[in-house]
């Protein structure tokens, strides 16, 4: 270990950025955890509402380099009342993070990921069901997910996790169904919900 540590040094030491080892590895490991927190909040209505509080961080330094007083009063009050806020808005994406932290597996499937043959056999079974659906006058909302926040909607939906296939699009769309639904929505060739 000190091996590494001493060739690590001898590389960063151009740079003199860089006084020990360990520091390069602190921001790596900070940078990581700051990607990780991202990546879990990116797909969720969490992302628009730290944005929200990421301006007003940078309204709070202003006002700090600036020394506004009346600003800074209001900005530590703000900060006060978003402290106490974040557990209680933030309750159902907390809940997901860590239940996504807790599991190893990526749930969502991204259709780039898919063989040209099961592509393919996607194509066609939304197609096909599209057309019946057309034919015989059902409503159909049918929602391709592409990373975007949409865990909360399936969620709150009947889970189905199942194979993409005519027949159970149909059956989801037919009224006199007791699964039917205004829509459905697809994570990779699995409707989620």
């Amino acid at each position: 270990m000190n091996q590494i540590l001493t060739q690590l040094s001898v590389l960063a030491e151009p740079f003199n950025i860089i006084r020990h080892p360990t520091e390069l590895l602190d921001i790596i490991l900070v940078a990581g955890l700051f990607y990780g927190i991202y990546s879990l909040i990116n797909q969720t209505r969490a992302v628009r509402i730290l944005y929200g509080i990421f301006i007003l961080a940078i309204i709070g330094i202003l006002g700090r380099s600036f020394e506004l007083t009346l600003l800074n009063s209001v900005m530590r009050w703000m900060l006060t009342s978003i402290a106490v806020a974040i557990p209680v808005v933030f309750q159902p994406e907390l809940r997901q993070a860590l239940e996504k932290v807790g599991r190893s597996t990526n749930f969502v499937t991204d259709l780039r990921n898919f063989s040209r043959k099961e592509l393919d056999q996607f194509i066609v079974e939304l197609v096909t069901a599209v057309k019946y659906l057309l034919k015989h006058r059902y409503g159909a909302l049918v929602v391709i997910s592409r990373g975007s926040g949409l865990r909360e909607y399936i969620e709150s939906g009947q889970l189905l996790n199942a194979t993409v296939s005519a027949k159970l699009i149909q059956t989801l769309f037919n009224p006199k169904s007791p699964l039917h639904d205004g829509a459905i929505i697809i994570e990779g060739n699995q409707i989620a919900a």
